[in-house]
C-alpha cells in the first residue's frame, strides 16, 4: 500500500524487486525497481531521480496516473471483491470451503 500511495501523491518510487512492484508500475517509468541488496542499484536510482529534474517532472505525472487507472480503494476492492466470487468452491466434508 506505501507505495500506491506514494504514486498518489505523484512520487517516483524506488523499490526492491521483491516488494511486488513490478505489479504495480513499471521499471524506469513510475518508478525503479532494484535488485534484492544492491546498494549500487538503489543508490543510482535516487541519484537518477535526484539530478534530472526533467524526468522526476516525468516520472511524478506518471506516477499519479497509473494509480488514477487503477481507480481508487473502492475499485480495488470491488475487484478484489468479485475475484474471490470467480474462486471455485472446494467442499471439505460437509462444509464449504473458499
Amino acid at each position: 500500500m506505501v507505495m500506491a500511495e506514494a504514486m498518489a501523491c505523484g512520487c517516483p518510487v524506488i523499490a526492491t524487486c521483491n516488494t511486488g512492484a513490478e505489479n504495480l508500475f513499471d521499471e524506469g517509468k513510475e518508478g525503479f525497481i532494484a535488485p534484492i541488496r544492491s546498494v549500487e542499484a538503489l543508490t543510482e536510482a535516487m541519484e537518477t531521480v535526484a539530478q534530472s529534474s526533467e524526468r522526476d517532472q516525468a516520472m511524478r505525472a506518471l506516477a499519479r496516473a497509473r494509480i488514477e487507472t487503477i481507480g481508487g480503494w473502492d475499485a480495488y476492492g470491488d475487484r478484489w471483491a468479485t475475484l474471490i466470487k470467480e474462486l471455485p468452491r472446494c467442499t471439505v466434508g460437509h462444509s464449504a470451503v473458499i
